[in-house]
């Protein structure tokens, strides 16, 4: 059976709008960033909420590493772990539900973390590598330098009381 969409007819000319050249930038800009769906994006997080927990200081919610796998992803160096990255949420997703009947997103804190020890020992070499660079870019989201979309806040940097040098050689004063 065909889909609908296939068989839908492409505008008149005369009812097609010209392009101008600022919709052009507008689009590249936003073709820059990976499209991720929010279902995707809320697997993310949590998954990245489990890896580093909350539990005695900020994590990797508060420092935003899950925004800032999706922007690595849209990086040259990391777009071609895309594919990847999609296909280990959906079986992050696909083990939550076999194991627990729930979405991962609604599992508890504790069923998460056996998701997520089930696919890292997953027998298979792509589940493997998924959970590699995805526990790979949580780390860099949560202790990377906040100019390269992570580390909100330097959420991470205090966790683990790094205070970076200024310009000048000096350690940035406490509190900021």
């Amino acid at each position: 059976m065909r889909h609908e969409l296939t068989s839908a007819r492409p505008p008149a000319p005369s009812s097609r709008r010209r392009p101008s050249a600022a919709s052009f930038q507008e689009e590249a800009e936003v073709s820059d960033q990976l499209a991720v769906p929010a279902r995707s994006r809320a697997i993310l997080a949590a998954a990245a909420a489990r890896i580093i927990p909350s539990d005695d200081g900020p994590g990797a919610r508060e420092a935003d590493a899950a925004e800032y796998v999706v922007g690595a992803l849209s990086d040259p160096f990391h777009r071609h772990f895309a594919e990847l990255f999609g296909r280990g949420l959906e079986l992050l997703q696909y083990t939550a539900r076999q194991q627990f009947e729930s979405d991962f997103v609604d599992c508890t804190a504790e069923q998460q973390d056996t998701v997520l020890c089930t696919v890292q020992e997953y027998p298979n070499n792509e589940a493997r590598r998924f959970f590699v660079e995805l526990v790979q870019l949580v780390l860099e989201g949560f202790l990377g330098d906040p100019r390269h979309g992570g580390n909100r806040g330097r959420a991470g940097w205090r966790c683990i009381g790094y205070r970076p040098l200024d310009a000048a050689g000096c350690r940035e004063p406490e509190g900021r």
